[in-house]
């Protein structure tokens, strides 16, 4: 990974704390990656959904109760 997204990696560094997210990223990673896809693939090693924004809205919606949701009009 090129030092440029250094401080993208250091400023979500616990996403490296667990082996199973490490490993997960270090499978969904390639060189020439971007900043914008590094942060969907860490996001994606800790959902374990796919590294793609409407997989990623889904899970994230999933972790809210219905009761808990708050819609905007």
């Amino acid at each position: 990974m090129s030092y440029e997204f250094l401080p993208v990696i250091n400023e979500h560094v616990w996403v490296f704390n667990a082996e199973r997210r490490a490993s997960a990223f270090r499978e969904l990673y390639k060189p020439g990656d971007e900043a914008r896809a590094i942060r969907l693939k860490m996001m994606a090693a800790i959902t374990g959904s796919a590294p793609e924004i409407d997989a990623l809205l889904l899970w994230f919606l999933k972790q809210v109760p219905p009761e808990g949701m708050v819609l905007v009009s």
